[in-house]
């Protein structure tokens, strides 16, 4: 048997945070997920074209000097230890021929840094405003 006044009992805050989280869940799996899709894509294809720009310097560098300008380039930038921040500074400025490294940060970028940074975000603006709407909707009765 039901307590009558449970019927008309307001939910607590965690009923309703449970309830925001599944809701802006929902949403995200419902097609909130599509454009971060197609942002992540952009960011393996600027990925893709670094790795194709890197090998085509490498190239480039092996018919201009030969096998030991390759092997001297690769002792060089192996001997360096860089960082993907260095590569695209080295690229830039003009004392590196993988101006691809630039496009493999800037896909990386996207890829680890922008998706999901924008998509927690999201989320978190979605369950905030269900959190929000439930609460309009337990304080109207």
């Amino acid at each position: 048997m039901m307590n009558a006044k449970s019927i008309y009992a307001t939910p607590s805050n965690l009923d309703r945070v449970t309830s925001a989280f599944a809701s802006a869940m929902s949403e995200f799996s419902n097609g909130m997920w599509i454009p971060f899709a197609l942002v992540c894509a952009i960011g393996i294809g600027f990925w893709c074209v670094g790795h194709a720009l890197e090998s085509d310097g490498w190239v480039e560098l092996y018919q201009i000097g030969g096998q030991a300008a390759l092997d001297g380039y690769f002792a060089t930038v192996h001997a360096a230890k860089l960082s993907m921040w260095g590569r695209m500074a080295e690229a830039l400025s003009g004392r590196s021929v993988s101006i691809g490294g630039v496009w493999q940060g800037i896909g990386l970028f996207i890829l680890f840094v922008i998706v999901p940074a924008s998509s927690v975000l999201c989320l978190m603006g979605a369950a905030i405003a269900a959190f929000l709407k439930s609460g309009l909707q337990t304080r109207r009765r």
